[in-house]
Parts: C-alpha cells; structure tokens; sequence
C-alpha cells in the first residue's frame, strides 16, 4: 500500500538547492550592487558602519555578503582548486543571482575579483617581510 507520507524536507532538497532558491528570489545582483560592493572594497564592517541611508536602501547586508561569497568562490576557481561540481555548482549561483544582468556585470564582477586576490597578495606579502 503506498503511503501518502509527505517525504523528509531533507531527502528532498539539499542545502545547495534552497540557497540557490533564496538567492533566485531575495537577492538579484545588479551593477550598481557591485559598484557598490567595489566602492567599500568589499569590507562589510565599513560597509556596515556606513551611514549613507541611500546605499543601505540600494544593496542590503545579504546582498554585500552575496557577492563577497561569489568572489571567493571566483578565486577559488582561478586558481584551478575547484571541482566539477563546484563548478557548475558556481555557475549556476553566479546565473541566478545576477539573472539576464551577467554580461553586463562580468567586467566588474572579474575586476572586483582581481582587487580582492590583490588585497590577499598584499596582506600575505607584507606577513612575510
């Protein structure tokens, strides 16, 4: 007899899947959220201290950290340590959070990237000296 038990949420969906369904409908990444984002460097404390009402209003907490999490997983595919699936994992992300609005932010999003893997560069050579 088949029952009419409703299957566990987690056999169902994995974590990847519903953060992937939040990004689709909570966050949608825009040029200006990333101007934004290269504006405080990609630092969410200055971001966070920032009284600018209107930049709040235009790109929230989620949003900021979004795109820094984007970022590391960026560089982490740059340089080659990536699986497949983190991949495809990646741009899937990278496709829903940024919708049709990619080809107009790769260019920023690429040179967002380059100023973070700098900032690591330059912290990790000036630990060195």
């Amino acid at each position: 007899m088949e029952s009419n038990r409703i299957p566990d949420f987690e056999t169902k969906w994995s974590s990847i899947d519903i953060s992937l369904i939040l990004n689709l409908f909570l966050y949608m990444l825009t040029l200006e959220k990333l101007k934004i984002y290269k504006s405080f460097r990609g630092d969410i404390d200055s971001f966070g201290r920032s009284l600018n009402r209107k930049t709040k209003e235009k790109i929230t907490e989620s949003e900021f950290n979004l795109i820094d999490e984007l970022v590391q997983e960026a560089i982490v595919i740059r340089n080659n340590l990536a699986s497949d699936l983190f991949r495809t994992s990646f741009e899937t992300k990278v496709s829903q959070s940024f919708g049709g609005n990619y080809n107009a932010c790769e260019e920023l999003f690429n040179d967002i990237i380059d100023m973070q893997v700098k900032k690591i560069k330059d912290i990790f050579g000036n630990a060195s000296k």
